[in-house]
């Protein structure tokens, strides 16, 4: 719903307008909601700019969030980015933007979704120790955040694709002891009992 003007105007390639209109949206919300406009936002300089070169609408979206003031703003373009190189399984250059969105944003309180994802793009680079570094620290910095116990499962998960079972089963039964009622604690008892010795 938030959307619809403007990808009707998508549609009817008024890119221009569309762009205006997510800019409207964008200055007057707050929160999370600013990621999504800024999403939406990058969809469409791709989409305007993707009949020049693949990856012409992200060097454009680029350079407009370059002139960004509002910090907010500035670091949800900029995570928007590091999201699509990620989805496009380019994950050297995700891991440069997550790594420059750390180092940028350092109290950023989004930083243990950048981390975590961060995090994958190692695994996906083989990087094995840099991405259960990084689900490690996930973990011992924050808690009480929903991706601590999902950082301990993934390190087991990270483990255990390694075939390095038994350190696999550690990180499985430290999420079975430290966070009883998530949502991984069954896949965890499975690994558990059927690696463990």
């Amino acid at each position: 719903m938030l959307f619809s003007f403007c990808d009707d105007l998508c549609n009817k390639k008024r890119f221009d307008l569309a762009e205006k209109e997510c800019i409207t949206i964008l200055r007057s919300i707050e929160g999370a909601h600013k990621l999504r406009v800024m999403g939406k936002l990058m969809d469409i300089y791709i989409a305007e700019y993707s009949h020049i070169a693949p990856g012409s609408g992200i060097t454009e979206f680029k350079a407009w969030t370059s002139k960004l003031k509002d910090p907010r703003e500035k670091f949800c373009a900029r995570y928007q980015i590091a999201r699509y190189w990620y989805k496009q399984k380019q994950y050297e250059n995700a891991t440069r933007e997550f790594e420059r969105l750390l180092e940028d944003f350092p109290k950023e309180e989004m930083r243990p979704n950048v981390e975590f994802t961060l995090a994958l793009c190692k695994m996906r680079c083989g990087d094995l120790e840099g991405c259960i570094g990084l689900l490690d620290r996930i973990q011992e910095r924050y808690p009480e955040s929903p991706f601590a116990a999902k950082a301990i499962f993934s390190a087991g998960w990270a483990y255990l694709s390694q075939q390095r079972t038994e350190k696999a089963v550690a990180k499985f039964r430290q999420l079975l002891k430290k966070y009883p009622d998530c949502e991984y604690v069954d896949r965890a008892k499975g690994f558990v009992e059927r690696f463990g010795k």
